[in-house]
């Protein structure tokens, strides 16, 4: 293998899009593959892209069980420990948050919701279209078909 071969970083996003094109799902088992294939000394490079998406997750999670009484926190106000994301202005605590970034926050997670309630009416429109044109599956729809209903 040549020295420039060794270097060229692990393209992990192209991994997983050639996973997902074959058929698999499963995202445990394209990890554990994706961890074998990756080499060791890019690991910690990888982990710094990929890590940040996980601890956003995790801060939600963990502000949402506080948010519902329960969590693994010591302190009785959930207020000094939830934690959001405040367009425009990062990760906060709750109780740094003044009434406009309560406001931005309101705005933008209606946002999130019209945009996941849009794609609910696609979907919706996908399931009639396959019965209307009396196909099993979405993979017996023509591809213009499929692209119209989920623009």
């Amino acid at each position: 293998m040549s020295a420039a071969r060794e270097t060229m970083p692990f393209d992990w996003k192209n991994f997983v899009s050639s996973e997902i094109s074959r058929g698999r799902l499963d995202p445990h088992a394209i990890a554990k593959k994706m961890v074998k294939a990756i080499p060791a000394h890019q690991l910690r490079e990888i982990l710094a892209e990929v890590l940040p998406d996980f601890i956003r997750d995790e801060i939600s999670r963990m502000s949402r069980e506080v948010a519902r009484g329960g969590g693994a926190t010591k302190s009785t106000r959930w207020s000094e420990t939830a934690v959001e994301f405040v367009p425009g202005k990062g990760y906060m605590r709750m109780e740094e948050m003044t009434a406009e970034d309560c406001d931005t926050i309101a705005e933008y997670r209606a946002q999130q919701a019209a945009d996941v309630l849009a794609w609910a009416h696609r979907w919706k429109a996908l399931g009639a279209k396959v019965r209307e044109l009396g196909v099993a599956t979405v993979g017996g729809l023509a591809p213009d078909v499929i692209a119209e209903v989920m623009k």
